[in-house]
């Protein structure tokens, strides 16, 4: 069998190369820019025996593009691998044609985290087997490349702030057994996935906790740093928002017409006045954003007039 190995060191948290590997999306914006198209590939993490179809030109084909046949295209079922070192990372088994089997890993190691791409392949005369090398690192150097891109961008959180026709803010209190900060006020929102719209994720979040449908307008505020990102291997500091770090963005949202929110998450939804919002006892992050709230509904407050 023939091993074609692409690697790269990425300067970045080895959990968020690991997380940018396992990411349909990664997946699917390498496979566009090496010219083709991933069906299948979930918005999230890939999971135990996703069917994916790489379509278009298939680089390891030895057919030229637009010939037909495999060069056509390609399907593989995705298996995660259960070693202790690249646990939950993706396989990419080949279904029909000539077996192939594409494997990523993950080291830290102590300039970076050591990432490879390995693509097994029946052998081939050397001419073809020339060929086949060069078209298949170049499609791993673009998988690696994005990897690269994914892994050094920030984990974002997003919150929502939704005011009414007064200029009041609708704010979520969390349930007394919250284990970090029990009956604490917060402005609804969560977690983007990786490869996830910001606005995306922050619809859905109002979705799951609140059973409604947003818009999501202009951000409010500057970003909040909820952890920062750790010094970058050996020891160069990186900034506070760079690889490794958890920011938090806020949004202005608009409610869709005879939407209602429950507390489907929370303990308590209250409509509070911008005069009040001094009173609650806020998320420590969600508190910064109070100067750039109140200012938002003066000025909501001042257009339903």
């Amino acid at each position: 069998m023939l091993i074609i190995r692409t690697a790269e060191v990425i300067d970045a948290p080895l959990a968020a190369v690991q997380s940018a590997l396992r990411s349909g999306a990664t997946w699917r914006r390498a496979i566009r820019a090496a010219g083709g198209r991933l069906l299948g590939a979930p918005a999230t993490e890939l999971a135990d025996g996703d069917l994916l179809r790489w379509q278009g030109w298939w680089p390891g084909s030895l057919r030229r593009p637009g010939t037909g046949g495999e060069g056509a295209g390609k399907a593989f079922r995705v298996s995660l691998q259960p070693t202790d070192s690249d646990q939950g990372l993706p396989t990419l088994s080949s279904i029909g044609g000539r077996p192939v089997e594409i494997s990523v890993h993950a080291t830290a190691t102590g300039s970076g985290v050591l990432t490879r791409v390995d693509v097994l392949s029946p052998s081939l005369p050397a001419a073809a087997t020339a060929v086949l090398r060069r078209r298949v690192i170049r499609a791993g150097s673009l998988l690696l490349g994005v990897v690269t891109l994914v892994a050094r961008e920030p984990s974002v959180v997003v919150a929502g702030a939704l005011f009414d026709g007064d200029g009041r803010l609708l704010v979520a209190r969390r349930g007394a057994d919250d284990p970090r900060h029990p009956g604490a006020w917060e402005l609804p929102g969560g977690k983007v996935h990786t490869g996830e719209d910001e606005r995306t994720a922050l619809a859905r979040e109002w979705r799951e906790e609140l059973g409604v449908d947003v818009a999501v307008r202009r951000r409010l505020g500057d970003e909040i740093v909820l952890s920062p990102a750790p010094a970058a291997p050996p020891t160069t500091p990186v900034p506070a928002g760079g690889p490794g770090a958890t920011v938090l963005r806020c949004y202005q949202l608009a409610l869709g017409a005879g939407q209602r929110p429950e507390p489907l998450e929370h303990a308590e939804l209250r409509w509070v006045a911008a005069t009040e919002l001094d009173t609650l006892e806020w998320l420590p992050a969600d508190r910064e954003l109070l100067p750039d709230l109140r200012a938002a509904a003066q000025r909501g407050a001042e257009h339903s007039r």
